[in-house]
């Protein structure tokens, strides 16, 4: 765990927008995960800065 919350602290000043899922709200809670990725990318965070 602690090296998943480096690695995203490096994306993010690099300018990464970082959306983490786990399994289960991949598998069991997949409309609030879609959800939440369409609304960043709404935003324009899929996009290079």
């Amino acid at each position: 765990r602690g090296r998943d919350i480096a690695a995203d602290r490096r994306l993010v000043l690099r300018g990464y927008t970082v959306l983490r899922f786990d399994y289960k709200q991949i598998l069991f809670d997949w409309p609030t995960v879609e959800a939440q990725i369409l609304a960043a990318m709404a935003r324009g965070a899929h996009l290079a800065r």
